[in-house]
């Protein structure tokens, strides 16, 4: 009865376990990732309604404007991930 009841608490741990670093890896953590996750620069750009250009000075700036949250976050969204509110320079605390 104990060695069923440990079990079970293995299983839902590694379960739950197993669920966050699924999530983790479908979390991106810098512009890079986002603009590979969209596709590259022109369809992340494109994604995004801003110029190529503009992908490219976030890239060098390592920083996307806080303006741009929403639509973001929504192409995100429609690819199955999440983003990092740091990638915006938002702190979590």
């Amino acid at each position: 009865d104990k060695l069923t009841k440990c079990n079970s608490v293995s299983s839902k741990y590694i379960d739950n376990l197993t669920k966050s670093l699924y999530a983790f890896e479908m979390l991106i953590k810098n512009i890079d990732e986002l603009v590979d996750a969209l596709g590259g620069t022109s369809r992340a750009a494109a994604a995004i309604k801003v110029e190529a250009a503009t992908v490219a000075m976030w890239k060098s700036r390592r920083q996307i404007p806080a303006r741009h949250y929403l639509i973001v976050c929504q192409q995100v969204q429609k690819i199955g991930m999440q983003i990092d509110p740091a990638v915006f320079g938002f702190e979590m605390g």
